[in-house]
């Protein structure tokens, strides 16, 4: 492939790339332009040295509330797997009691059955007596 395929493929590309992130801007409503942080006086008024701390700072405690809710989303998801294992769980030991419910019935059924036949035919019997 030479450099010129190549680089309209990678214009092709980056259009679509475009086009995506315009329409999730659009569906979401969200704002073409990032807002510009007013870092207020104090922090203006600080030397590049301390700026750089100051948002190093800055960046480790976002990274830790980051780590914060990273840890929670497991925790949840964890909890939320557990407890579709325990519905799945509940699920076939309510199948296995149905059943067990269902064999029962069929059980009882059958038996009913054989004691009407006999005692049709002992009725049989009976009328065959007189």
């Amino acid at each position: 492939m030479d450099n010129q395929t190549r680089s309209k493929e990678m214009e092709k590309a980056n259009e679509q790339i475009t086009k995506g992130i315009q329409t999730i801007v659009e569906e979401h409503k969200l704002p073409k332009n990032c807002p510009k942080i007013d870092w207020g006086g104090d922090f203006e008024a600080m030397s590049p040295d301390e700026k750089v701390i100051f948002l190093k700072k800055f960046a480790d405690s976002f990274n830790y509330a980051l780590d914060l809710m990273q840890k929670e989303r497991n925790e949840w998801m964890d909890r939320s797997n557990n407890f579709e294992t325990q519905l799945l769980d509940a699920k076939d030991r309510v199948a296995k009691q149905m059943q067990f419910a269902q064999k029962l019935a069929h059980e009882n059924n059958e038996t009913k059955r054989a004691y009407q036949e006999k005692i049709k035919s002992l009725e049989n019997v009976i009328k065959g007596l007189k």
